[in-house]
């Protein structure tokens, strides 16, 4: 299982999953007042992001049924921007939670049509689709965030955990690189684009 961690940062926070499939323990909503949040989403991954209104959502986990719970519980109506990292079902399953909620979509490329589909329904529920590379950017609310990975036109680790969509938020406090299941040679290579002079990150 995972549960959903939030911290504030000014005005915004970041609630962050941290998967445990030893752990015992299950996790009910609750806010507490000095701005932590927890939910049990299931095993796999969904981030959210948030800046005053503004609400990013990096992965949806397994399940739409508890993102949807976990969503409401945390007054989330809109995902500005839907970060999917890659194609594994423990970060895509949920996705019918927020089809028709989303503004943008960062995507990877996908692998096969099953992956293309997902691309579609987000479109067809009034999405901005955009396969994501290093080298793009933008901003939530007063956070700026840039993609590290996957390497656009590269003929290397472009799907799969590999090519996993890297994000970095940064701003009011925050300063977060989430890595999807980038493996270790993928990291190293990110970390080498980096060494090299071509981000500044």
């Amino acid at each position: 299982m995972a549960a959903v961690q939030a911290t504030s940062a000014g005005s915004g926070g970041v609630i962050r999953t941290s998967q445990n499939e030893a752990s015992e323990t299950r996790y009910r909503a609750s806010r507490n007042t000095n701005g932590l949040d927890t939910e049990d989403i299931g095993q796999g991954d969904a981030v959210v992001v948030r800046d005053g209104e503004r609400v990013a959502l990096v992965d949806v986990g397994p399940d739409p049924a508890l993102l949807t719970h976990c969503l409401d519980t945390l007054g989330v109506d809109t995902v500005d921007l839907l970060v999917l990292t890659h194609y594994d079902l423990d970060h895509v399953g949920g996705l019918d939670a927020v089809i028709g909620r989303v503004g943008t979509a960062l995507v990877g490329v996908p692998e096969n049509a099953d992956d293309a589909s997902l691309h579609s329904r987000l479109a067809e529920g009034g999405a901005e689709v955009r396969e994501a590379a290093r080298g793009d950017s933008g901003t939530l609310g007063g956070l700026a965030w840039h993609i590290l990975w996957p390497i656009r036109g590269s003929p290397l680790m472009q799907t799969g955990n590999p090519g996993s969509v890297t994000i970095l938020f940064d701003g009011a406090g925050i300063r977060s690189v989430f890595l999807g299941d980038l493996n270790e040679e993928a990291q190293d290579a990110l970390l080498a684009a980096g060494r090299s002079g071509r981000s500044t990150w």
